[in-house]
């Protein structure tokens, strides 16, 4: 879902509102039509409140020291939105196609194609645009005309302004090797390194949309639907990974393995984090238990997509037709992959089915307690992502994607893994972490 932006050099953080109101100012200036005017108002009602809420922070601190968990959540995020009702419902933030341009022109895709697909015979590439989605890469779709006029349907992955490039070819890789599995991935076309101003990938477009987003399912869920998700990740957790000779991540399977990420995400915040910063108290106790309840050395070594979710599933004719963005993707334990898909699947009230499909595709037994692990885990990383990214919005709002993934997910994120601590852990604090 996300890899790390680079954020400014650390100062004295204005206003959130003030910050909103500029990247809004800016994404408003782009809009032509009325439709995605209304959409981009509902987002800035979000933000407004989201950035209000924030400002406000000193002032709910000021009532006192939080009695348990669930008062210090309330204290440091305010409201927030929460996606438990199971009902199947748009999110305009999931959603929202910002007016800026793609950064690839047709005159540079047709010279990519011609370098890398001559055979393809490419004449012409039409109908560039860029898609919803993603923060840590561009996306695109477009059109490559050959010389008889038939046109083909193609996806662009590249890296976006600020995002680290080192995991996109590990991506192409990871596409490559799946491709052949019976998993619906999209067609491995061709992988540049600079010919496009930074790294950047071709696949085939695959048909379909999704029918979710990060938080659940945006129309009704169908059991035949959640079969194939369980067949897909059971075929991919049984693959053997020793012929892959690289991913996008790191290994994530031995307990040293987990307690590394858990310090590499208090990194990512340590460099971030200035005296009295928003959520910093919650993060620490989410930290902390993730610590005491690392999984222990054992568990199956398989191939992770590592954001296997509904956003990045592509439906047709309610089958599954496409598993995308395979930007986290490393080798870990299957719970991993389970405890990110789970809840919506509890959405669908199918969990049982799920996993029976899944173990007859070949997945191996499910691990109840490194399901509770991975549950909270997933949560607390992209909290951390979005709150870096939020970081970097604030002290540059140029762009209305960081604001969204900043403001509106980094608490949505780090509530819900909060919530996700077993009741037991949901005591009075002894002290608030240093400089909160």
């Amino acid at each position: 879902m996300m890899t790390e932006p680079t954020v400014p050099p650390r100062g004295s953080r204005p206003l959130v509102a003030a910050q909103v109101v500029r990247v809004l100012r800016h994404e408003l200036a782009l809009l032509g039509d009325t439709a995605r005017m209304d959409q981009l108002l509902k987002i800035a009602d979000q933000l407004l409140s989201r950035a209000a809420t924030d400002d406000e922070l000193p002032v709910r601190r000021a009532t006192g020291p939080a009695a348990d968990l669930t008062a210090l959540v309330a204290q440091e995020l305010g409201e927030v939105h929460t996606d438990d009702s199971g009902h199947p419902q748009e999110d305009p933030t999931t959603s929202f196609e910002s007016a800026q341009p793609p950064s690839v022109s047709e005159a540079d895709l047709l010279t990519a194609f011609r370098r890398h697909a001559p055979h393809t015979r490419p004449r012409a590439v039409q109908d560039v645009r860029r898609l919803s989605g993603g923060f840590s890469k561009e996306t695109a779709r477009a059109r490559v005309i050959d010389e008889e006029g038939n046109g083909t349907d193609v996806v662009i992955r590249k890296i976006a302004p600020g995002r680290r490039a080192d995991g996109l070819r590990p991506e192409y890789d990871v596409v490559s090797f799946v491709a052949g599995s019976g998993i619906p991935v999209p067609h491995p076309l061709w992988f540049d390194e600079d010919g496009l101003g930074s790294p950047a990938f071709a696949t085939t477009a695959l048909p379909g949309r999704t029918v979710g987003n990060v938080w659940g399912w945006t129309q009704s869920p169908s059991l035949r639907l959640v079969r194939d998700l369980a067949r897909a990740m059971g075929t991919l957790h049984s693959l053997d990974p020793g012929g892959l000779a690289d991913a996008p991540l790191p290994p994530l399977s031995s307990q040293d393995d987990h307690l590394a990420a858990i310090d590499e995400r208090e990194e990512v915040l340590q460099t971030i984090w200035l005296t009295g910063d928003a959520y910093r108290p919650v993060f620490a106790r989410v930290l902390d238990w993730l610590r005491k309840n690392a999984p222990q050395d054992g568990a199956a070594r398989v191939l992770i997509h590592g954001d296997f979710a509904l956003h990045n599933a592509l439906v047709a004719d309610d089958r599954l037709t496409g598993l995308l963005d395979w930007e986290r993707s490393h080798i870990g334990n299957p719970s991993e992959d389970l405890a990110y898909l789970k809840p919506s699947i509890d959405q669908a009230d199918a969990w049982d089915d799920f996993v029976e499909e899944y173990r007859k595709a070949g997945g191996p037994p499910v691990n109840t307690r490194d399901l509770a692990y991975f549950t909270v885990w997933q949560d607390l990383w992209r909290g951390v992502s979005s709150y870096r990214i939020r970081a970097k919005f604030v002290a540059e709002p140029t762009q209305l994607s960081d604001a969204i993934a900043g403001l509106l997910m980094s608490p949505r994120f780090l509530a819900r893994a909060a919530r996700g601590l077993p009741q037991g852990t949901h005591t009075t604090s002894d002290r608030r972490p240093a400089g909160c």
